[in-house]
Formats: structure tokens, C-alpha cells, sequence
């Protein structure tokens, strides 16, 4: 468990400053630079509350991830949905652009996914690289079994 109950009890607002807070400290100092005092201080609360809320600093990373991925797991299956009807290389071609435009519209979570793939400290790397790659995997299969009864490929 990455996230206490007692977390998930916060108003949401507060929530979200903690996540923001730690996204921008990961993103920007990746994961051994990143200081739970700059976090805290930003968020002003007490670093017994954030620990409170996350038993370490890499379970804070950890549910910085995953919220991450969520986000982009939401904004491909959008793009995955109204490219339905469309040919594979179509959607292929929509689903590349709007990496890059998602890219653009959310670089914290693009540096997160930089720090992930190289910052050779990071724990769990092989994990969340494997977590990551399976997701890619998955999404390019749906892709290719839909074209594939489609008579496309």
C-alpha cells in the first residue's frame, strides 16, 4: 500500500496540492534529489502528516506514478474511443500525436516518465519500466486485433 486511508480522508483540494507539490519536487530533482522538506514546505504541512499519510518517500513516488499513469492510461483511452471507426494507421498516426500533444499539455508527468526510464537510482526501476512497457504493449495490441479482424493487416 502506497497511500493510507488517512489520505484518502483529506478534502480533495488538499489532495491535490500534495500531489503537485511532489510532482514538480520528483519531476524537477528526480527521485534521490527530491527533498520531502520542499514538498512540505510547499504544501505547509508537517513532514510527520506526510509520512502519515505515505510510510516513506519512495511510497510517495510510488503513488505519484501510478497517478501519473492513470492519467495517461485516461487521455489514451479517449483517443483509442473516438478513433474507433478509423483505419490502423490512422489511429497508430492519432495516437502518436496525441502523445505529443499530451506531452506538451502535462511535462511534470512526461519528466516523471524521463526520470523513470533513466535515473538509475530509482527504486523498483525495473518494475515500473516493466509496468510501463506492458501498458504500451496492451494498448498497441487492442490496436492491431481490431485491424486484424477488420481484414486491415
Amino acid at each position: 500500500m502506497t497511500v493510507s486511508s488517512t489520505f484518502r480522508q483529506l478534502e480533495t483540494r488538499k489532495q491535490q496540492r500534495i500531489l503537485a507539490a511532489a510532482l514538480t519536487e520528483f519531476a524537477n530533482e528526480g527521485y534521490a534529489g527530491a527533498s520531502v522538506n520542499t514538498i512540505v514546505k510547499k504544501v505547509g504541512i508537517s513532514k510527520g502528516s506526510l509520512f502519515n499519510y505515505f510510510a516513506d518517500k519512495h511510497g510517495l513516488f510510488s503513488f505519484v506514478f501510478e497517478q501519473a499513469l492513470e492519467l495517461v492510461k485516461a487521455y489514451l483511452r479517449r483517443v483509442r474511443d473516438d478513433t474507433a471507426s478509423e483505419d490502423l494507421f490512422t489511429r497508430l498516426e492519432q495516437s502518436l500525436l496525441a502523445g505529443v500533444a499530451f506531452i506538451r499539455s502535462n511535462p511534470r508527468v512526461y519528466k516523471i516518465y524521463l526520470r523513470v526510464v533513466y535515473e538509475s537510482g530509482l527504486p523498483d526501476r525495473n518494475g515500473l519500466i516493466k509496468s510501463l512497457r506492458g501498458m504500451s504493449i496492451k494498448y498497441l495490441t487492442e490496436f492491431l486485433e481490431v485491424a486484424k479482424e477488420r481484414g486491415e493487416i
